[in-house]
């Protein structure tokens, strides 16, 4: 309850304040309402099926305080009713706020907080179905310090807990957690702001409730931001993780590759593209390991077709090992799995007029695991929708 009650004042907080004051808004409405089938709807081997009606509400929007101040904002309560779940209703949360400020004309403050309570990851352990949604609070901030036009200092840090609605689930088993973060890093500008270099150090340390143990490491790394064009960019960090595991046998070192790449690029003013490649050691998602290396691959493209027609689409690959070593359960322990995560999503939306929109989308998951006792499945989601925008 302490918890629920620091991320609900803190969110009400930010979101009170934007209310009352005088300043500059920029404020987004749109609803969307959807129609939708499902035919795995638990994500299991159950491959139970579905029809939802979906209504998710969103409202963004930007308050400019004063020349040295802004900040922004979203919120999106969403409410599904699902013919054949259990329940029938649930009711989705999702707020996020960020402020900005200048201390003076070189230090910069930034804080922002985000809320969630949703449903189970699709790769989270055999959570109860009837009670499967969790409620996180991610709560990060950071001072920049520009040493002089073309070097900036990044000191940050932050606070992230989980609790998940099945007691059994989350205390028993350990799967609710705290995760703190700090990071320090420094930045170098070249080639008349075109590329921009990078050197740090991140620490994490994750804590699971019962006696499952914690994580805790430290990543090492070196990077770049470049502008290739006015079309191009990218970013790229490479470094290592040095940690420590609590397993079934005692506490266990590890030494982990650092990767985390990504470019965004306009093809033409109606084409763009995304695109990104990720590795690092990371918390686990079940409740039989304490960590898993993580390899992560992400591709988006978008496309107008006409002026009123457009088409997006992603794929996400997620490869997770589950090393023996990090086994807190002494059955697995010798045992290796290898967790494998696709999912391909593809929209088309049509603008009726200057704030009515159709859109028809399609998405496709599977999740197939090698050497191990977790559960493989696939599933198709298929959905139609009218968005207005205020």
């Amino acid at each position: 309850m302490i918890k629920k009650s620091i991320c609900l004042s803190i969110a009400a907080l930010m979101v009170t304040i934007t209310g009352f004051a005088e300043m500059d808004r920029d404020i987004n409405i749109q609803n969307v309402l959807r129609v939708s089938y499902d035919d795995n709807l638990y994500q299991d081997q159950s491959g139970e099926e579905s029809a939802e009606i979906v209504d998710a509400l969103n409202i963004s929007g930007k308050l400019n305080f004063s020349s040295r101040s802004d900040a922004v904002f979203s919120y999106q309560p969403e409410v599904r009713y699902r013919f054949d779940g259990d329940p029938k209703t649930i009711t989705l949360q999702d707020a996020y706020a960020r402020f900005n400020h200048a201390l003076s004309p070189r230090v910069f403050l930034v804080v922002s907080d985000r809320f969630r309570y949703q449903l189970k990851d699709a790769q989270s352990g055999a959570v109860n179905r009837t009670d499967a949604n969790y409620m996180e609070n991610n709560l990060m901030g950071s001072v920049d310090v520009s040493v002089s036009e073309e070097s900036q200092i990044k000191l940050g840090g932050g606070y992230e807990f989980r609790i998940w609605d099945d007691d059994f689930y989350g205390k028993t088993l350990g799967n609710n957690y705290d995760q703190y973060s700090a990071s320090i890093s420094g930045f170098r500008g070249f080639n008349k702001e075109m590329t921009q270099g990078m050197l740090g150090a991140d620490y994490t340390d994750v804590e699971y409730d019962s006696s499952r143990g914690s994580l805790d490491f430290i990543t090492v790394l070196t990077g770049v931001d470049h502008v290739f064009n006015p079309n191009m960019t990218g970013f790229g960090r490479v470094g290592a993780s040095f940690g420590s595991v609590d397993s079934a046998t005692g506490s266990e070192d590890s030494t982990t590759p650092y990767l985390d790449t990504g470019i965004d690029y306009n093809v033409s003013e109606r084409t763009s593209f995304n695109g990104g490649v990720g590795y690092t050691i990371a918390r686990a998602e079940n409740s039989v390991y304490n960590a898993q290396d993580q390899l992560q691959l992400s591709l988006g493209v978008r496309h107008d077709l006409t002026a009123k027609i457009n088409v997006a689409s992603t794929l996400a690959y997620t490869m997770s090992w589950y090393d023996s070593t990090y086994a807190i359960n002494g059955s697995w322990v010798g045992l290796d799995v290898e967790d494998a995560y696709l999912q391909w999503t593809i929209r088309g939306s049509y603008q009726i007029n200057r704030n009515n929109f159709v859109e028809l989308g399609y998405e496709f998951t599977d999740r197939s695991i090698d050497n191990g006792g977790m559960t493989e499945w696939d599933r198709n989601r298929v959905d139609l929708g009218w968005r207005l925008r205020l």
